[in-house]
């Protein structure tokens, strides 16, 4: 028997590759988020298409200037998906549609209220009254203008 102990250091660790885990991002997924989303469906089941945490969708987003385009393009391709099919519905074209489901579900989907929020309200007043303002000037002007005109 050898009376030599065994080491108890750890080995010292080296990583493959010292930036990190290689990101599972692909250029073709600029495509295929607009294709999916296009069709109605969600990231969420996007992240599962391609087999990634959701997470994961929005942390390309940041590093990949070209796909968080495609991403905003995604969800204007969603929500159009989505009006057509509110549309075809109120043209008879789909039988047996829910109208409360679908208002429902635009409501929480893509933030759809029954009235605009009552900032918007307000400052559209105030900028009403802004142009009331200005037009009573220029039609004061005008007035007074072609007065000095007639003389």
């Amino acid at each position: 028997m050898s009376s030599e102990k065994p080491s108890k250091k750890k080995p010292k660790f080296i990583p493959s590759n010292p930036e990190g885990r290689p990101s599972s991002y692909k250029p073709e997924y600029c495509e295929l988020i607009v294709k999916h989303m296009g069709e109605g469906n969600s990231i969420i089941s996007f992240s599962f298409l391609v087999d990634v945490h959701v997470e994961t969708i929005y942390n390309w987003c940041k590093a990949h200037d070209e796909f968080f385009g495609a991403f905003k393009r995604a969800k204007a391709a969603e929500q159009l998906w989505y009006e057509k099919t509110g549309k075809n519905a109120m043209n008879g074209e789909i039988a047996n549609f829910n109208s409360a489901v679908y208002i429902f579900h635009m409501k929480n989907k893509f933030q759809w209220t029954d009235r605009p929020p009552e900032i918007k309200v307000t400052h559209a007043i105030e900028q009403s009254k802004k142009l009331s303002e200005i037009d009573t000037k220029v039609i004061e002007g005008y007035l007074v203008g072609s007065d000095d005109d007639d003389e």
